[in-house]
């Protein structure tokens, strides 16, 4: 009886360990979905790849302690703690949403839509200053904000970009 509890305790902790480094898998898919860095996506599949074989070290394992507990005389015991033992679905592989896989995109859309914008703005305050600046009657100070304005924006859009 004492080998019995002892397998389902081993069983428990290696349905526990299967649980955090499933976890741990998914969040990394899901950091690689979000990573636009080619050198930083090629590290996260390296990693990912180690935890799946991690995770199917861990699975084989269980299913031998499945096994073995499957042999055991008192097979009505093990069906009592299999039945007791709450399923989750939580662990089930499920599809990612396609939103989530253009999000780089968009933000690199944005981004480049800053950069162009805050470009535009120091070109044209320095267009006033140097060529345009004895032709109007502008103060310094307003065409100056727009050059500082566009670096602002244009830094934000490179922040962005990264």
């Amino acid at each position: 009886m004492s080998s019995v509890r002892r397998l389902q305790a081993m069983y428990e902790s290696k349905q526990q360990d299967w649980e955090l480094v499933h976890d741990r898998l998914t969040s990394l898919r899901q950091a690689k979905l979000i990573e636009t860095d080619p050198g930083n996506q090629f590290k996260l599949d390296r990693q990912i790849k180690t935890i799946e074989q991690e995770l199917s070290v861990i699975q084989e394992e269980l299913t031998q302690l499945e096994q073995q507990l499957s042999r055991t005389d008192s097979s009505k015991s093990r069906d009592e703690f299999i039945q007791t033992k709450p399923t989750s679905t939580k662990y089930q592989y499920h599809e990612v949403r396609s939103s989530t896989s253009s999000t780089p995109l968009k933000r690199r859309i944005i981004a480049g839509f800053l950069i162009i914008v805050g470009i535009g703005l120091i070109g044209f305050s320095l267009y006033i200053l140097f060529f345009q600046f004895s032709k109007t009657s502008l103060p310094i100070v307003p065409i100056m904000l727009y050059g500082v304005l566009g670096l602002m924006i244009g830094g934000g859009g490179f922040f962005l970009w990264k």
